[in-house]
């Protein structure tokens, strides 16, 4: 799957993330990408990340936002298809689309507890978002372990 095959991207997650969506959705126009926000509508983000990748076309991708973005993640990738990835840096971002053909972004809304504290400003997202968006799958040696991860849980 490639950047300029995803006809939609949709924006969702928990409520963590709800403050975050519309600037995503920014990112993406800037991009001209089409972006969709799904609401989460008061759902927990195991709730609001199976609603969106469940029916998930395979020319579309998605950005899923909770606080730590470590939740989307986890459940996005026990779907079909499905290749999330947590980004909090670009390389990341540029190597998952690069090798790992990653069709979902995630982010975290960020978080403090008393330990670890990650505030990603918008200037490191917007990176982050074009970074994932504009950077093609190299193919390759890369499409058997893509072929690899699809047949997993098979």
């Amino acid at each position: 799957m490639r950047k300029e095959n995803f006809k939609k991207v949709i924006i969702a997650g928990d409520y963590r993330g709800d403050k975050i969506k519309p600037f995503i959705l920014d990112c993406l126009k800037a991009l001209k990408i089409k972006g969709e926000i799904v609401e989460s509508n008061n759902e927990n983000y195991v709730d609001a990340t199976k609603n969106v990748v469940s029916k998930l076309n395979s020319d579309e991708a998605c950005v899923l936002v909770c606080g730590t973005g470590v939740g989307v993640m986890m459940v996005a990738n026990k779907f079909r298809g499905i290749r999330a990835c947590l980004a909090t840096n670009e390389e990341t971002a540029y190597y998952a689309r690069r090798h790992e053909d990653a069709n979902c972004l995630c982010l975290p809304a960020g978080y403090f507890d008393g330990v670890v504290k990650l505030n990603l400003t918008k200037n490191r997202i917007e990176k982050i978002i074009k970074t994932f968006f504009t950077t093609e799958f190299e193919g390759g040696r890369h499409l058997e372990r893509i072929s690899v991860l699809n047949k997993l849980g098979e």
